[in-house]
């Protein structure tokens, strides 16, 4: 295993249920989220994660947000209102990193002591695949407009593509040592990622072929990338100390940060029309307009160390805090962007529908449904509408609705307010 690059990380190191016996019924949405005034935070404060440095950080199909535990050696779960739940890794040491969620209705995750890619589902069931090259030191990690999971190898100087079934194929990358990080799916259809060591940004196709494009500045470090709403990418530069933005032809434009030595770090398009990043040595969260404008949030801890950041359902801007072991969101001033309710008869018989609504500024690609009974999904019950059934009685039921934008393909979910069944009379 790379030593200097271990040593690199270290130092960036009951529910209100409507009951209705024949009557018309509208489950509203759950947990209604007002608007949180922008850059104003909220820290959750869990014991459960203590020690743990949660890197990695995303929204995930459940309405929750999913949480790589570098030295926990877990997956965290934070719901919106702040409840918590981890999930152990089966392999020892495996240092996972980056988090981001599948076509399956799975966590996928990089481990990157371990040499795996893991999968969690929201039960909690881990499921671990080996990479081939061994000491690849899988790091970031991104759905793929093929339906599979894209990853880099830090160690291994490749681009990882895993699917459903845990075949892995890998990609080099063009440039040695070039220290592949981040990665995410562009507007073009093709996975665009940063190369920190190599000063480059690259593109690879579904078909496996590589692109670069050379940094303006030697040294500027890339580190997070993500598509912003422009058509374009953005990413950070750690030692450049900016945010930059690259065309689909390769040009690019940085924009300093303000504080000095900011180690800008990990970057997600936030709900406002914006890009919203961490600095991990400014113990900041920054947030940059289309223009390039760029404002500072300081973190209320005074050793935050924020590392990864995404958005969640409720429409603020979440991100890990890898030197308190907390989790933090801040206000992008909006409210809750996905919700989800049920119409229909709360009666044995009757068919209920779920409906969703999105009031974010993204394109809806495709909604996923799911029918739980007293918190667990109903086998086979995938469908908008469902029909209650003599198991159902005196249950309550929930549907959960799973947006996924595009061309993101970020994934935002939500649960409507459950319902008790009552017996047809």
């Amino acid at each position: 295993m790379n030593r200097p690059a271990i040593a690199r990380v270290q130092r960036r190191a009951l529910v209100v249920a409507l009951v209705g016996a024949l009557a018309a019924l509208v489950a509203p949405a759950a947990h209604a989220a007002p608007d949180r005034a922008v850059g104003s935070f909220e820290t959750y404060k869990p014991a459960l994660f203590a020690g743990s440095a949660p890197w990695g950080i995303a929204a995930g199909p459940d309405g929750a947000m999913w949480i790589t535990e570098l030295q926990g050696n877990g997956i965290g779960r934070i719901a919106m209102d702040g409840r918590v739940a981890q999930f152990a890794i089966p392999t020892p040491g495996a240092n996972p990193f980056d988090i981001a969620a599948g076509p399956d209705g799975a966590m996928w995750f990089t481990e990157w002591g371990g040499g795996n890619i893991g999968r969690v589902t929201m039960a909690g069931k881990v499921t671990e695949y080996p990479v081939p090259t061994a000491g690849a030191g899988p790091w970031g990690i991104a759905l793929g407009p093929d339906g599979a999971m894209w990853f880099t190898e830090w160690n291994g100087n490749a681009i990882g593509r895993i699917t459903m079934d845990g075949t892995v194929t890998e990609y080099p990358v063009l440039t040695p040592s070039a220290i592949p990080h981040d990665i995410a799916t562009g507007p073009d259809g093709a996975m665009w990622f940063t190369e920190s060591q190599g000063n480059k940004i690259g593109r690879i196709t579904m078909d496996g072929t590589v692109t670069e494009f050379a940094l303006p500045k030697p040294g500027s470090q890339p580190d997070g990338i993500a598509a912003g709403p422009d058509g374009a990418m953005w990413f950070t530069e750690w030692n450049g100390n900016a945010v930059a933005r690259i065309d689909m032809d390769g040009t690019i434009t940085e924009y300093r940060v303000p504080t000095a030595e900011a180690g800008p770090y990990l970057i997600a398009a936030g709900p406002d029309g914006a890009m919203w990043f961490s600095e991990f040595q400014g113990e900041k969260i920054g947030r940059i307009t289309m223009k390039g404008e760029v404002t500072e949030y300081t973190t209320p801890s005074n050793a935050a160390v924020p590392a990864g950041i995404a958005v969640g359902t409720d429409g603020t801007m979440w991100f890990a805090e890898q030197g308190t072991s907390w989790i933090s969101k801040v206000g992008t001033g909006k409210g809750r962007l996905v919700s989800s309710s049920i119409t229909g008869n709360s009666a044995v018989g009757s068919r209920l529908t779920c409906a969703s609504a999105n009031a974010s500024p993204w394109i809806v690609g495709s909604t996923a449904r799911v029918w739980l009974r007293n918190g667990v999904p109903i086998p086979g019950a995938t469908n908008r509408r469902y029909t209650l059934t003599v198991d159902d009685s005196r249950s309550l039921i929930t549907c959960q609705s799973t947006v996924t934008f595009t061309p993101s393909f970020t994934q935002l979910g939500a649960k409507a307010m459950p319902i008790k069944v009552v017996r047809a009379r």
